[in-house]
């Protein structure tokens, strides 16, 4: 079953230049968000799975350090300083 990923959440995000497209070569129904892609970044789809993820790697960085407070780079991301969100330690067992 294919998921997609509606034109009004791809066009509402897009221009964040937070945003990185792939897909494989044999999707579907993907022209109209390739031609978004292309028009607003003017760079070509990702097609490759270690590409996009390596984009994405950098990308995080380099929004990271144009902006400290809005992404934490990966490498000073830690999983070991995570807290549990409050409302998971405070909520009692159901009975």
């Amino acid at each position: 079953m294919p998921a997609f990923t509606t034109n009004v959440e791809f066009g509402y995000w897009i221009h964040t230049g937070k945003v990185l497209y792939g897909r494989p070569d044999d999707a579907k129904k993907i022209k109209y968000l390739d031609w978004l892609y292309k028009k607003d970044t003017n760079n070509e789809p990702y097609s490759n799975i270690d590409e996009l993820l390596n984009g994405s790697i950098n990308l995080a960085n380099q929004l990271g350090v144009n902006n400290e407070n809005e992404i934490l780079p990966l490498e000073k991301r830690s999983i070991m300083t995570r807290r549990e969100p409050e409302y998971l330690t405070t909520q009692k067992p159901m009975v």
